[in-house]
């Protein structure tokens, strides 16, 4: 991190940050584990993608049920299953959990390497805060 212009926009950020008296830090992997690292290298990308609150809700409806079960299928096994049972393309249901899980509508301990991940390691965040997260970023 040596380059001139990274440092001077990283203080900026800081800056900025500071001003609004919310803590900021620059973490890197050589700060965190590998499979904290790992984990949100992979859930990063899905982050990004855009679902509407109906595509949120009607997601969680269709999966609340089976986290409700607290199975001891690991997530890609039930995906695998879903995938299956209701003739979807390979891998679509890991990936709408992969949204789900990067965007926060769904929790689980990041410690948790995300290929030994099970139905009962994740956890639904309340309603009320789901509204929430969606003002606040403005969706």
């Amino acid at each position: 991190m040596q380059e001139p212009r990274v440092v001077e926009k990283l203080e900026l950020e800081r800056r900025y940050w500071r001003q609004k008296s919310i803590p900021w830090h620059i973490v890197t992997e050589h700060e965190i584990s590998k499979t904290v690292f790992d984990n949100i290298k992979h859930l990063y990308p899905a982050g990004r993608d855009a679902l509407s609150e109906a595509e949120v809700a009607d997601r969680l409806a269709f999966y609340s049920p089976h986290l409700l079960t607290k199975g001891n299928l690991t997530l890609r096994e039930f995906s695998q299953k879903i995938d299956t049972a209701y003739a979807l393309e390979p891998v679509q249901c890991l990936s709408e959990f992969r949204q789900l899980l990067a965007q926060r509508f769904l929790i689980f301990d990041i410690t948790t390497p995300f290929s030994k991940l099970k139905l009962s390691d994740i956890e639904l965040i309340d309603t009320g805060t789901i509204k929430e997260k969606r003002h606040v970023s403005n969706q």
